[in-house]
């Protein structure tokens, strides 16, 4: 009898350590619960100490590459990317954008992160996808708006190829709208 108590004692110690998460899952936990957070995007301080002592843009990397994660969340490491300009995340972004097997939010919010990471420096990783007849139209669009807020004249110039390279009017008309300017640009000073 006292051999069974033993031997279920240790077999319950056994499981207790197979169920204790290990140091890298307890990091990715962390950076998880940010991202889950519904009211506000978390920003690169809180990433940075979520993630810590390893470096976020790799849990946000294996977030988004996680398929049993909820697909929200794998989005939000994707845009929560964009705050981690380094070449690891240049390249995940990359090849993510440039992926035309991937599906199209992703490619649009990879996209969208490495314009407002790189600003036109991210338009040798762009372009392509811009000049892309058989590119999803939504895709297109919302590269365009980023790249009109974030990558600067060279950005604007890149919509406004891409708006007259295509053919359809309606797709033109939605390039064109991201071109135009806001009604107030700049705040009013009473």
């Amino acid at each position: 009898m006292k051999t069974t108590t033993i031997s279920i004692a240790a077999l319950l110690t056994g499981l207790a350590a197979l169920a204790a998460p290990t140091a890298a899952q307890a990091k990715h936990d962390r950076v998880y619960a940010q991202l889950l957070a519904y009211d506000s995007a978390p920003d690169r301080a809180t990433l940075q100490t979520a993630a810590a002592p390893a470096q976020a843009e790799a849990a946000l990397m294996e977030i988004h590459g996680d398929p049993a994660r909820a697909m929200v969340i794998r989005l939000r490491a994707l845009d929560a990317l964009g705050l981690f300009p380094s070449l690891a995340v240049r390249g995940y972004l990359h090849r993510l954008t440039t992926d035309t097997d991937a599906d199209a939010v992703h490619r649009m919010r990879a996209a969208t992160a490495l314009v407002h990471a790189y600003g036109d420096g991210a338009l040798t990783s762009i372009r392509p996808v811009m000049h892309d007849p058989k590119a999803d139209d939504d895709l297109k669009v919302a590269i365009a708006d980023a790249l009109v807020r974030y990558a600067g004249p060279a950005g604007r110039d890149l919509v406004r190829k891409a708006s007259v390279a295509q053919k359809d009017p309606a797709r033109m008309d939605a390039m064109d709208r991201v071109l135009l300017p806001q009604e107030n640009p700049t705040p009013l000073i009473r």
